[in-house]
């Protein structure tokens, strides 16, 4: 950009700079859908639960739930364990965990989710796992590392675009040096710059990102 800038060229240098902004913004976006998801998988975890004992319901915090509790879930309220159903047959909107768009119907013995939604009657569920081992837990724990870490082509671009940039300085350099002409060497540097290795990953992950993702996390 410099050397553009230095020979006049403005366009040249401008169109480098857009380009890598568009780059730049494709990766913060594709963080931020990211962050988004975790956020409302976060809001999903249930805080209170009714436990059932002593044929009386109490509210207790979610935390307070343990291995073979009896909750009850009223319709339209969250599941806050893992369990598998005591009493009751309902249907359960389960596209947090699986991206079925559909509820699917559930009766005595079958397996609930944490988080996900009982959509019409009221059940009775026998907690099989706590918080902090429930499948809701994982997929958050999950989508924060996935947060912290690259794609392996990510890696691979980011290391081969490092090593383009000084291969494309030597070579202008060297073709300064033998045309004496600046426009030769600008015209390498702008040839060589790796714009579409910036671009590619973050379109490629953004575009898998999209059809993926759960509708109620987008």
């Amino acid at each position: 950009m410099v050397a553009a800038i230095a020979i006049g060229d403005l366009f040249a240098a401008g169109e480098v700079a857009f380009i890598m902004a568009i780059g730049a913004l494709l990766e913060d976006a594709t963080a931020n859908r990211a962050k988004k998801g975790l956020r409302k998988l976060i809001e999903l975890a249930p805080a209170k639960a009714r436990r059932l004992r002593d044929g009386r319901e109490e509210m207790i915090s979610a935390d307070e739930i343990g291995v073979g509790d009896l909750l009850r879930v009223l319709p339209g309220e969250s599941i806050p364990a893992d369990g598998r159903i005591v009493s009751g047959e309902t249907s359960v909107d389960q596209s947090v965990m699986t991206g079925e768009s559909l509820p699917v119907d559930k009766g005595v013995g079958e397996e609930v989710f944490c988080g996900t939604i009982n959509r019409f009657a009221s059940i009775d569920i026998s907690a099989t796992r706590v918080w902090e081992d429930s499948s809701l837990r994982k997929l958050i724990r999950m989508v924060r590392e996935a947060e912290n870490k690259q794609v392996p082509m990510q890696r691979l671009t980011d290391r081969a675009a490092s090593l383009l940039v000084p291969v494309a300085l030597l070579i202008a350099v060297l073709a300064y040096l033998f045309t004496r002409n600046i426009v030769t060497a600008v015209t390498v540097l702008v040839v060589f710059c790796p714009c579409a290795l910036a671009l590619a990953t973050p379109t490629a992950v953004m575009a898998a990102i999209l059809p993926s993702t759960p509708p109620m996390l987008r």
